[in-house]
Parts: C-alpha cells; structure tokens; sequence
C-alpha cells in the first residue's frame, strides 16, 4: 500500500488549519506535525511537558474532524483510494474549514 504524502501546498493547509483551531499550540511540521504550547510560564516550554507529536495523519481523523465537527463517515470518504471520488484528507478538511468561515480565502 503507497503512503498518503503531503505536498507543500497541504502542508500549509495543514499547519493553517492547526493555528487556527488550536491557537494554544504553536505547530511546526518535521517528520512529525509538532506543537508547543503557548504561555508565560518558561516551564511550559520543557519538552517533556509542551512537545507533541503527532503523525498529521492521526491529527486529522481525530482532532481536526472533531474540531470541525464532521462524521467518521464522511472522513472515511476521503481517504478509501478505491472511491471513484478521492480526496486527499486535508484538502477534503480545508474545503470544510473554508465553509465554517476559516482560512484565507474565504
């Protein structure tokens, strides 16, 4: 089975959509989609407490499609290649984002 891969254009998407619905995070995006969380607190910063990691894959089929209040039916549309109308899951979650009101071109 070929990976699901993230092009730039999705990773930014991705990252976008984390800033915005998690704005107690900041999001960096490595081999892992990694979050820190923001705060005064100069504790918050040591890795064991603020350092997630997460696959974006995993982001997005629980948090995100939590956050946007979506099915897991609908998120298993998009991601079964064998449906004639595949999406790739962050572009199906950003047209999503963009109809709540979010993201830059709306």
């Amino acid at each position: 089975m070929k990976a699901i891969k993230l092009t730039e254009e999705q990773q930014n998407k991705l990252l976008e959509m984390c800033r915005v619905l998690f704005p107690e995070y900041r999001w960096y995006l490595g081999k892992f989609l990694r979050a820190y969380i923001i705060g005064n607190d100069p504790d918050l910063y040591k890795e064991d407490k603020s350092d997630i990691k997460i696959h974006w894959f995993e982001l997005c089929i629980t948090h995100l499609r939590t956050k946007l209040n979506l099915h897991h039916d609908d998120m298993y549309l998009t991601t079964n290649p064998g449906i004639d109308t595949f999406k790739h899951t962050v572009d199906y979650l950003y047209e999503e984002f963009k109809k709540l009101n979010y993201g830059k071109n709306t």
